[in-house]
C-alpha cells in the first residue's frame, strides 16, 4: 500500500530517498523503498499499514462503519491468549514481521474489510503537515503529479486497487483563476 512515482520529483534522488526511507520509518520497519526503480515507489505492507482489518465469512461480514478489528480467520496467531482478536496495533506489529506472513495469502473464501486512513496529508491544500513542525507543499515537491493511493503486491507486479488524488494546484499551479473560469464554462 503505498504510492509509485511516473516522474522524479523536484529534488535530487538521494534526497528524496531519504527523506522516504525515514518516512518509512516512521510507518513500519518493512516498508519497501526504491527511488531508482523504473517506477520509484514506496509501499507498505497492507497489513501493517492499514488501521483496521476485519476478515469474515461471507454472509457475515459487518457494514463498513461497524466493522471491528477482527483477523483470526486469516491466521490463528492473530488472537490472544483468550481466544479475541487482537488490537489493531499488536496486528500491525505481528505483520510488520514478514516471517509471519510466510505462506500466508488472501483467498476468495472470506470477505476483507480494511479501514485505512491517515492524518498527514491536507488534501484541500495538497500538502503535507508532519506534527506542525514541517509542512510541504505537494505540487511541488511532487513534480505536479497526482497522489497515488494503491494497493500493490510488489513481487507479481499486480494492484489490488490504484487511485489517482487529483489536485486542481496539479493543473493550474497557484493560479486557480483558469480552473475557476473552466468550471464555469462546463456548469
Amino acid at each position: 500500500m503505498g504510492q509509485e512515482f511516473v516522474k522524479a520529483g523536484n529534488v535530487p534522488p538521494w534526497v528524496g530517498e531519504m527523506v522516504l526511507t525515514a518516512a518509512a520509518k516512521v510507518f513500519s520497519s518493512s516498508t519497501q523503498v526504491d527511488i531508482y526503480a523504473k517506477l520509484p515507489y514506496f509501499m507498505n505492507p497492507v497489513l501493517a499499514a492499514c488501521q483496521l482489518v476485519n476478515v469474515s465469512e461471507p454472509g457475515k461480514e459487518p457494514e463498513l462503519t461497524e466493522a471491528t478489528e477482527d483477523m483470526r480467520l486469516f491466521s490463528p496467531d492473530l488472537a490472544d491468549k483468550k481466544g479475541d482478536p487482537l488490537s489493531s496495533e499488536r496486528r500491525r506489529k505481528w505483520c510488520d514481521i514478514p516471517k509471519n506472513l510466510a505462506g500466508k495469502q488472501f483467498t476468495p473464501d472470506y470477505v476483507y474489510t480494511f479501514h485505512i486512513w491517515q492524518h498527514l496529508i491536507d488534501f484541500s491544500t495538497y500538502s503535507l503537515s508532519v506534527g506542525g513542525f514541517v509542512n510541504l507543499d505537494l505540487t511541488h515537491a511532487l513534480n505536479c503529479q497526482p497522489l497515488q493511493l494503491t494497493c500493490k503486491d510488489t513481487h507479481s507486479d499486480e494492484y489490488m486497487f490504484s487511485m489517482l488524488v487529483w489536485h486542481e494546484r496539479l493543473l493550474y499551479g497557484s493560479d486557480t483563476s483558469a480552473g475557476a473560469a473552466l468550471a464555469e464554462r462546463l456548469s
